[in-house]
């Protein structure tokens, strides 16, 4: 089994995520259950959405190749008076 998680960012009201603003992969390990993705160029007080991807193939009868996706989608924001005020 080979997959990869990918991070997408989009602004709070896209929620189409037409317009991608932020966008990172990392691949899957089998048997690892944490990940992290340093994320940069974001903007300070301003409002996002964010899903991350898992995408997977699979090896099936004679070599074929099975893919699938699935998602999990959350918002979250950079407004924290502790993100403001930490220069």
């Amino acid at each position: 089994v080979s997959g990869k998680f990918i991070v997408q960012i989009v602004d709070i009201n896209d929620t189409n995520y037409s317009t991608i603003l932020y966008q990172n992969s990392v691949d899957y390990v089998e048997g690892q259950a944490n990940y992290s993705l340093k994320i940069n160029n974001i903007s300070l007080n301003q409002y996002y959405r964010f899903r991350v991807v898992f995408e997977t193939t699979y090896s099936a009868y004679l070599e074929n190749k099975i893919t699938t996706c699935s998602y999990s989608e959350g918002t979250f924001d950079t407004t924290s008076g502790y993100i403001n005020s930490s220069y």
